[in-house]
């Protein structure tokens, strides 16, 4: 049979696949076992007619309209069997015809598994949670390949373009399935084992099932576990009982408690086409209910529930969505405990079976999208009249050099630039000088303090600090770093972002206020450190212990943090998002020594005992092992604030109910795989800053040091980091010594409540000023970076808040000016900033808020 890829040779794909395979080229012989193209349709049947049992094999695929081509490599035959086989030798791969001379890519697998077998599939590569590809009939349509996003293998951001989005069907031009004829050996591969592997379609029906719930306290044990078999459509009643006694065998040798829901449903049924509500009055479910009933130990039909079959191409109607309910009542009373009994192995097995099929998305999404509580609030117009020279005020501050530097004694590098700085804004704003009390801490940092009139109200405290950090590469620069230029609608410079613009925007802010008489109920401080960026202990600790000093106990803390998205957070809104950071990650600087015998660079010890070795293993160890995802507050509230502004009402109800024992796992595992990001806001995380060994280009090194810093998640304490490392030193089998900086570790902040007043009034003053007339999210938010708020989190009762009123498009690069090149801030935008401090402070220091 002629190859649809390629006649010979030409394009050396054999060849290198052959490197790949770690056999000789001239060693590979192939033949062609299964051809199909766009004139010949897949066929299921044919494929394992002709491939199952042929040993190891090559699939290659051509997408229509491509010239990249895709494929996989498993040693193992092809069956009509449904397992999911562990096949460590298993690879995929692509190529391009139009580039002969391009390297096959291949793609390691990120889990130990390799190929999923089924009588339904065609060849399909990755694990039984959803393959990485498929390849099936789909009704017709002429596309018969089907993606996912990748979980088993490592594929690069190019295949994922090049696959679509997951779930997406692609039309396939050509499929051929390549078997290997010359020697090639590999040791057999594993099929199933109970303690990695299970049946394929039973794991993709219950996954696809999970859905979220948070269970009752009180419910009871039961005898079975929640489940249901497959292909409820396509199934005979007898190929249906003979799945679900597979997946009661599969339950018991995990040693899980099972609850039997009956799933076999359908549309086509013959006894329920008329009313589906008549489920539980036909003879043949009724039949099938005691049949499924006896699975259980005392086969009583009151642990076999009813749930009608579904699938996301079609959305369930109402009598769905009523006999869904139905099934639930059933089970609430049935059982006590059960959830809260499994739910603990559940977790450590990574098994998500539980709450599958009627506490799925059917039926949240039939009962559970109730309509969104969202404020509305119009637009209000607050007074500034400075405009015309605000941005000329904030450009003179920004060309003031003051540079922090951990290593100067003073923790900046000019010292008289930070006094420059503050004759600066006392001659740009006298009024605030004048009505205020202004002093001076820690000779280079500023504390003002505005009186209220009532004693009773504790201070609010505003935060910002003059310091910024070095411009390293000025002449990368549009406009100098400390040019102060305005141009083309923006103000540039270092501090027009971090955070120099939001001293100037709050003083310009008070600074109205005083102009319009405004006289604050509540006490406000305004705080500008000199050396956040290195850490703030002279500049805001300093600020902090001398108000410890004098009994003063704050409100509330509004410092920088999050930010205006213009751009929106897609998938979940393309609306503006106001980010405020209700807590910021804790840190940890954890140090590791190896040490060895040394000796001289011409012979190296064999066994792996060196320094560099030794360095090399835990690094690795570290960087495939990182701390494990978990999705904590307030990260579970920062996705709950987009529930009601998510364009999909699916994506509404996963949204709201993201915090569940069932869909928080799964949050988490898409977030640390989507964006080294969004992993920071999941993980606890840990990146080796700092290596140090050796003394001579020929001799080896006697000792090595790797430094690890860990950004902490909320609950997880400095200890758990130098716990992790003694794990991987364990599993790295190296001689170590592990020692913390204990000086300057620290927990992650505790998180701030989204109930508070002060949290309502920056989202209030959001919508009133920074976005009027459109949709805008304000959503909590984990920082993962520090600011010189932990200084003062000890001395609030109501909070602390971060938050920056500057759009920023994220899209467009905006992020990463932020300590990058080319940093700016758009007047307009700084304007509206202006203004939305001059709407927190008055309402946040009028009596009643």
């Amino acid at each position: 049979m002629q190859s649809l890829f390629f006649t010979g040779e030409e394009h050396g794909v054999l060849q290198r696949l052959a490197i790949l395979l770690d056999v000789p080229a001239t060693g590979l012989g192939t033949r062609v076992l299964y051809q199909a193209a766009s004139k010949a349709a897949f066929s299921t049947r044919e494929f394992h007619r002709l491939c199952d049992g042929q040993g190891p094999t090559i699939v290659l695929l051509r997408k229509e309209g491509s010239q990249r081509c895709y494929g996989g490599f498993t040693s193992v035959s092809w069956s009509s069997s449904s397992e999911t086989v562990l096949d460590e030798h298993a690879f995929m791969f692509s190529f391009s015809l139009a580039e002969p001379a391009a390297a096959v890519q291949k793609y390691k697998q990120l889990e130990p598994t390799g190929v999923m077998h089924s009588r339904r599939f065609g060849p399909s590569f990755g694990s039984g949670i959803s393959p990485d590809f498929s390849i099936r009939p789909t009704g017709g349509r002429g596309d018969w390949g089907q993606f996912y996003h990748p979980a088993t293998y490592a594929l690069p951001a190019s295949f994922r373009a090049l696959a679509g989005i997951s779930g997406d069907y692609t039309a396939e031009r050509e499929l051929e399935v390549l078997g290997i004829t010359e020697p090639c050996h590999f040791p057999r591969a594993t099929l199933p084992v109970p303690d990695a592997s299970w049946s394929h379609q039973a794991y993709e029906d219950l996954l696809a099932s999970v859905t979220s719930y948070t269970p009752p306290t009180s419910l009871s044990k039961v005898n079975i576990l929640l489940f249901g078999g497959v292909g409820a459509e396509s199934a005979t009643d007898d190929a249906y009982m003979a799945r679900l006694k597979e997946l009661k065998e599969l339950a018991r040798v995990r040693g899980i408690p099972t609850l039997v829901w009956l799933t076999k449903i359908d549309v086509a049924d013959p006894d329920l086409i008329a009313d589906l509500t008549l489920t539980y009055r036909s003879p043949r479910i009724i039949r099938l209910i005691k049949e499924v009933a006896a699975l259980s130990g005392a086969g009583c039909t009151n642990d076999v529930f009813c749930v009608k079959a579904y699938s996301h191409e079609q959305d369930p109607d109402y009598k769905v969505g009523i006999l869904l309910f139905r099934a639930l009542q059933h089970a609430l009373f049935a059982a006590t405990d059960f959830l809260q009994d499994i739910q603990p192995r559940m977790v450590r097995e990574q098994f998500l079976l539980a709450g599958c099929l009627a506490l799925g998305v059917g039926l949240l999404y039939q009962l559970r999208d109730e309509p969104a509580d969202l404020q509305t609030f119009s637009a209000v117009e607050v007074l500034f009249q400075g405009e015309a020279d605000a941005a000329e005020q904030l450009a003179g501050l920004l060309q003031l050099r003051t540079v922090s530097n951990a290593q100067a004694e003073k923790h900046v590098n000019d010292p008289q630039a930070l006094v420059n700085a503050h004759g600066y804004l006392k001659k740009t704003f006298p009024l605030v000088w004048k009505r205020l009390d202004v002093e001076t801490v820690g000779d280079l940092s500023l504390l003002l303090r505005w009186k209220g009139s009532d004693p009773s109200l504790q201070p609010l405290l505003c935060v910002s600090h003059l310091d910024v950090v070095p411009a390293d590469n000025p002449e990368e620069w549009s406009e100098g770093p400390f040019s102060g230029s305005i141009k083309d609608g923006f103000i540039w410079g270092r501090g027009a972002m971090d955070v120099k613009v939001t001293v100037t925007a709050l003083l310009e802010a008070v600074n109205q206020l005083l102009k319009d008489r405004f006289s604050p109920a509540r006490t406000v401080y305004l705080a500008f450190g000199h050396d956040e960026e290195v850490g703030g202990q002279q500049g805001a600790g300093q600020i902090a212990a001398l108000l410890q000093s004098r009994g003063i106990q704050l409100e509330y803390v509004f410092d920088e943090g999050g930010i205006l998205a213009v751009d929106g957070f897609p998938p979940l809104t393309t609306s503006p998002v106001a980010l405020v950071g209700t807590a910021e990650k804790g840190i940890a600087t954890v140090a590791i020594e190896v040490r060895s015998k040394g000796g001289h660079s011409s012979a190296p010890p064999l066994d792996g005992s060196s320094v560099g070795a030794t360095l090399a293993r835990i690094i690795s160890h570290v960087d495939q092992n990182p701390p494990s995802a978990k999705l904590v507050r307030p990260v579970n509230e920062f996705l709950q604030a987009f529930a009601p502004h998510a364009p999909h009402k699916a994506l509404r109800i996963l949204l709201r109910y993201v915090d569940s024992w069932l869909l928080a796992p799964l949050a988490a595992r898409v977030l640390v795989q989507n964006s080294a990001e969004t992993a920071a806001f999941v993980r606890t995380t840990a990146a080796p800053t700092r290596l140090q060994a050796g003394v001579a280009d020929n001799v080896l090194p006697q000792a090595g040091v790797v430094s690890y810093n860990f950004r902490l998640l909320p609950g997880d304490p400095p200890e758990a980091a130098v716990a992790y490392l003694h794990q991987v030193v364990a599993s790295s089998n190296a001689d170590a010594t592990i020692t913390a900086n204990t000086a300057e570790a620290r927990n992650a902040s505790y998180v701030s409540s989204t109930q508070t007043t002060l949290y309502k009034l920056i989202s209030q003053a959001a919508h009133e000023v920074l976005a009027p007339g459109q949709e805008l999210v304000v959503a909590p938010f984990l920082l993962v970076g520090a600011t010189d708020s932990r200084h003062y989190a000890n001395m609030t009762t109501g909070g602390v808040y971060r938050f920056v009123p500057l759009p920023v498009d994220v899209q467009a690069g905006d992020l990463k000016r932020i300590h990058g090149t080319n940093e700016r801030v758009e007047v307009a935008g700084y304007i509206r900033a202006i203004k939305f401090y001059i709407r927190v402070l008055r309402l946040a220091s009028t009596p009643g808020h």
